[in-house]
């Protein structure tokens, strides 16, 4: 292993890492050793100890920053082998279906993972049931899963994160879009909330029509589309609440567009995938990326970026292989699929370092190309591995869809053709996380994922694992510790 040794810069960055992190390892060293150690475990024999060196160096450089439950979980003596952070789960309109899918949730909560689910399927409130009486509705079902995530929370300091859908031509959508009013009434205090909408409803509201709330091809109520969409855009502003997901834009770029539909996303918004299936998550931390820091030769390596993302995608597919699954059904597609989600933080401080106004047009043209480079070297990477390893199973067979998929058309055309030769190792690659604790950790307080800084010195309060106990610390940017 590399001999380079870690500097903290603030004491609130070890401190956390210490917290959720560590366990019982004696320093951040240790800690990479671990990972890179467990997830370089599927390489042939004749790579595995190269693998395992370009690992750990990658994460000692603080380039290279593993998800949360990777970092938590990854080292031999951990009884806990879940490495992905996010998963979703299928929700039906029957009782069984409903509790089934309560156990399902539980159990991801109890390994540490946040769960996402659409609850469109439900049957409104106050509709007949089959076996006589009235439907409570699906917001009645979504305070069970919220009582039953405080229970699990108990158990640790990770909070058991949830996100609930709820499209919005379902009869409740009212109701839902205003059931959270922050600390006035502190409900479903697990979950994020938003609505799935469509196409149809955004044209709805620029022509200010009619929007009809069904269910089951029935007519429940006729609204404006726009009081709909002010009454989410009101409630958004004051209680921070709902979000929105527009559920056609992400199937118009679904790579797996012919075998099914995305419904859910994870509790953050990253990654939207189907039912049954993962976050396997790490970020490049781009700070780390820029040399001759402020000053007029400043600039981006994108040749060290392009091997560091190449790097991440098969560290990500190697968690993949290596990770246990809460339930068969995320098993069998997370290994048949392979989606892996490699993204970036700091591109806040990569704006400071090279003197650019965050959203100038220099800034915007130096995030279009640093984008472009971690969409194409990851793609290249998962052809690469398609090539060594083999395509993702539930890929094999169906080159041709996949060359048919909007987002692979986005590629170059010699990328494409590799494709419909060999395929790709995995289903889908990228995503931008909020990376907030690993960037207030592990990045020594760099700006989390493509935001902006956001001071360079606050007081920030945070859990100190103990209950409900917190501390507050002075932060500072690490931009501004430069």
């Amino acid at each position: 292993m590399s001999q380079e040794s870690w500097i903290w810069s603030q004491k609130i960055s070890e401190e956390i890492f210490d917290q959720k992190y560590k366990f019982h390892r004696k320093n951040i060293e240790e800690v990479f050793s671990d990972v890179a150690k467990v997830i370089s475990s599927p390489e042939k024999k004749d790579i595995k100890e190269h693998i395992e060196k370009e690992f750990y160096n990658a994460m000692i450089s603080g380039k290279f920053i593993p998800a949360g439950r990777i970092l938590a979980n990854a080292w031999p003596k951990s009884t806990i082998k879940n490495y992905m952070n996010c998963f979703t789960i299928g929700i039906n309109d029957s009782m069984d279906d409903i509790y089934n899918s309560l156990k399902e949730d539980a159990m991801i909560s109890k390994v540490g993972g946040g769960v996402g689910f659409d609850v469109s399927k439900l049957r409104p409130k106050n509709s007949d049931l089959s076996v006589g009486g009235v439907a409570s509705g699906p917001l009645s079902f979504l305070k069970v899963f919220d009582a039953s995530a405080k229970v699990i929370m108990t158990g640790g300091a990770r909070r058991a994160a949830h996100i609930a859908l709820l499209d919005v031509t379902h009869p409740d959508i009212e109701e839902f879009i205003t059931i959270k009013q922050g600390d006035k009434n502190s409900t479903l205090t697990q979950f994020n909330i938003s609505v799935k909408i469509t196409d149809a409803f955004i044209q709805a509201v620029e022509d200010d029509s009619d929007w009809d709330l069904t269910f089951e091809g029935k007519v429940y109520k006729t609204v404006k589309a726009k009081y709909l969409y002010d009454l989410m855009a009101k409630n958004a502003f004051i209680n921070n609440e709902p979000g929105i997901f527009n559920v056609d834009r992400v199937n118009e770029y679904n790579n797996g567009h012919w075998a099914f539909e995305i419904h859910e996303v994870n509790p953050c918004g990253e990654i939207c995938m189907p039912s049954y299936s993962i976050c396997c998550l790490s970020a490049i931390n781009l700070s780390n990326f820029v040399r001759n820091k402020f000053t007029s030769e400043a600039y981006f390596d994108f040749d060290r970026f392009s091997e560091v993302t190449k790097l991440g995608v098969r560290f990500l597919d190697n968690v993949l292989s290596v990770a246990k699954y809460p339930l068969k059904k995320i098993e069998e597609n997370a290994l048949g699929w392979r989606r892996v989600g490699l993204g970036f933080t700091g591109l806040g401080n990569v704006f400071q370092y090279m003197s650019m106004a965050y959203g100038s047009k220099e800034s915007l043209e130096l995030s279009e190309q640093i984008a472009k480079s971690l969409r194409d070297n990851s793609y290249q990477a998962s052809i690469d591995l398609a090539k060594e390893k083999g395509p993702a199973p539930f890929i094999d067979g169906h080159f041709k869809e996949l060359g048919e998929s909007n987002f692979i058309k986005l590629l170059d055309k010699d990328m494409q053709q590799e494709i419909a030769t060999h395929g790709l190792r995995n289903i889908a690659l990228n995503t931008i996380a909020p990376t907030g604790t690993i960037s207030l950790s592990i990045g020594q307080n760099c700006s989390s994922g493509i935001e902006p800084t956001f001071s360079l010195q606050y007081n920030r309060n945070y859990r100190t694992g103990n209950d409900d106990e917190t501390k507050s610390q002075t932060v500072y940017n690490n931009g501004w510790l430069e």
